[in-house]
């Protein structure tokens, strides 16, 4: 296959633009006038003789003649050998939502071609570059170039910060946190090549989307990577030994629940006290002093912003003592709710659901089954929209055992074809 030279390609680039002027019946002189190009440079770019106009340059001109950024650029880049016009590119056309294929052919041409530069330079240079981009897809699609290119030429420490900043992205899609939080782990391979503070941020984040998903073990192990390498007593070092204290209270280990929650009683933070004074109420149920633990629950719900992971288990004490009317009163806290539908911290939206199955065994409990059904598919919806499949599941379970014990519930409610939608769908996951 012939190879097509420089000058043909350049030539193509000022045909497109002659051919574009042409069309609008335009002269170079009014094509000059409105672009802001003196006319012999334009004359110069059509026939082909500038060999590396300026990517402005070129802006400019396509601009006035409605070219799109997409049709320029790629012609553009054809020919460009100039490491530092690529470069440019991709400062002035990433934010111009550039699809994303051609970002990544722009930034892995400037990693290639660049020969002035050592490797490791080029990378660190479209990194800062990656960080400093706003827009969301063009950062993604600039580390993950930077991610390949490093991880081929064995550039550690620049492949462990691009595919941390990564996962800092993708993780915040709720729908795929069982498969990010799979991305995230390959970090550990990497991490050591971090510096001390990221590796902190990793594994807190990597900790927070474990216990999210109810990977209990995980999370422990990732949060005692925080508690040896923080020497502060930092917010962070204080919320991992609240994880690994919540995380041995879901596993049943009560007594190690209770000799991290007494380290963290040394913290001096006010958002840390009012965990710790949860977890010992949570301590003290499970010690079987349910009055006490009511007394400080209800204690907590008064000081605490998010008031349904205290809610939740003082419905279930109540459940247990079967005190309706201090369920009932206990509802009346639910006019303080945000709008979770909105919220971007998915362990809330799953602490609601959570909340929700609660109250539907409430409703259970007093048989009250239009109700329970209700705050069950609630549950069901909540659970999916952070990819807690699982929990769905269960739900599911619960919500059609209740509806064999009670079939006419379905007519009553309608709901009968919902159900069956969430269920195909949870049989495909």
């Amino acid at each position: 296959m012939t190879e097509i030279s420089t000058s043909t390609v350049i030539l193509g680039l000022g045909e497109l633009i002659r051919c574009k002027r042409q069309e609008k019946q335009m002269t170079l002189q009014q094509l000059s006038d409105l672009s802001g190009t003196p006319k012999a440079t334009l004359s110069r770019i059509e026939i082909g003789e500038t060999r590396s106009p300026e990517f402005r340059t070129i802006l400019a001109i396509a601009s006035t003649l409605d070219i799109s950024m997409d049709e320029i650029t790629e012609v553009y880049i054809e020919t460009e050998r100039s490491p530092d016009a690529l470069f440019t590119v991709l400062k002035e056309a990433a934010p111009n939502s550039l699809p994303v294929p051609l970002i990544m052919k722009i930034a892995t041409k400037f990693l290639a071609i660049n020969q002035r530069e050592t490797s490791e330079d080029s990378v660190e240079r479209l990194y800062a570059l990656a960080t400093e981009t706003k827009e969301i897809p063009p950062r993604l699609a600039l580390f993950k170039v930077i991610s390949e290119f490093t991880d081929d030429h064995g550039i550690r420490p620049t492949l462990a910060k691009a595919l941390l900043q990564s996962y800092l992205i993708e993780r915040d899609d709720f729908t795929r946190l069982n498969e990010t939080y799979a991305v995230g782990k390959i970090i550990i391979y990497h991490a050591k090549f971090l510096s001390v503070d990221d590796q902190i941020t990793y594994y807190y984040k990597l900790g927070a989307h474990a216990y999210h998903l109810g990977k209990y073990e995980d999370c422990i192990s990732h949060c005692s990577k925080i508690i040896s390498l923080d020497t502060n007593e930092s917010v962070h070092k204080a919320y991992a030994i609240d994880f690994t204290a919540f995380c041995h209270y879901a596993l049943g280990r009560y007594d190690l629940a209770e000799k991290f929650n007494n380290v963290l009683k040394t913290f001096n933070i006010p958002v840390i006290q009012e965990k710790v004074d949860f977890m010992t109420a949570k301590l003290d149920g499970r010690k079987g002093d349910i009055d006490l633990a009511i007394i400080q629950l209800e204690n907590c719900l008064d000081k605490y912003p998010h008031k349904v992971a205290v809610m939740y288990d003082l419905l279930d004490l109540y459940i247990m003592q079967k005190d309706v009317s201090a369920a009932e009163r206990l509802f009346k806290h639910e006019k303080d709710f945000i709008n979770v539908k909105s919220s971007y911290n998915p362990a809330l939206v799953a602490a609601y659901a959570e909340y929700y199955t609660k109250k539907s065994e409430y409703y259970i409990s007093i048989k009250e089954q239009a109700q329970a059904f209700h705050y069950l598919l609630e549950s069901i919806m909540m659970f999916i929209s952070v990819d807690r499949h699982h929990d769905a599941s269960e739900c599911v379970g619960m919500l059609l055992r209740e509806a064999y014990k009670n079939p006419s519930i379905f007519g009553s409610l309608e709901i009968a074809n919902e159900i069956e939608s969430v269920v195909n769908y949870l049989g495909k996951m």
